[in-house]
This record gives C-alpha cells, structure tokens and sequence, in this order.
C-alpha cells in the first residue's frame, strides 16, 4: 500500500512516528526549483502572496523534518518513468 502525505505533515511529531512505524517512509526528494516550476498556486492557501518565496521557506522549515521522518530519500529528479523504475528498483 502507498500513501502520499501532504508536505505539511511532517510538521507533527506523532506523525512521523506513526509513519515509521507502520510503513517505509520513503522522500520523493526533488529539487526545490522543479517543484516551484510545476506546482500550482491556486489552492493552495499555504502558497498565498509570492509563491516562490513561500515555498523556498516552507522547504526550509521542513527539509530536516522530512529527512528524520524517511527511511529512504529518494532522488526524484529523474523523468517520471525513469524514476519509478529507480525506485521500484531501490524497494526490492
């Protein structure tokens, strides 16, 4: 079974404990500047005002949480298919 958090939930103690102890917690680590490419702004009330720089200081804030919370930090800057293949790879 997978399941995806959102980002924030690393901001919980409880969380990541639960996590890890009920699963591989594995970190899809991109670089911060794809994902400020790619996401998108408009529900996301976190991201509201200059969504950049939220998001540069969200990733801050969360970078050694999201870290202490995996098992597995996973380089996930490589093309979609090319980095579930890693991966599955990386799982077995």
């Amino acid at each position: 079974m997978i399941i995806a958090t959102g980002g924030g939930v690393v901001t919980r103690e409880e969380n990541i404990a639960l996590m890890r102890e009920n699963g591989t917690v594995v970190w899809l680590n991109r670089p911060l500047e794809a994902i400020i490419a790619c996401v998108q702004q408009d529900n996301r009330p976190k991201l509201a005002g200059n969504k950049e720089e939220r998001m540069r200081t969200l990733y801050a804030q969360r970078k050694a949480l999201y870290t202490r919370a995996a098992h597995i930090v996973f380089d996930n800057s490589a093309p979609p298919e090319q980095a579930a293949k890693a991966l599955a790879d990386t799982l077995r």
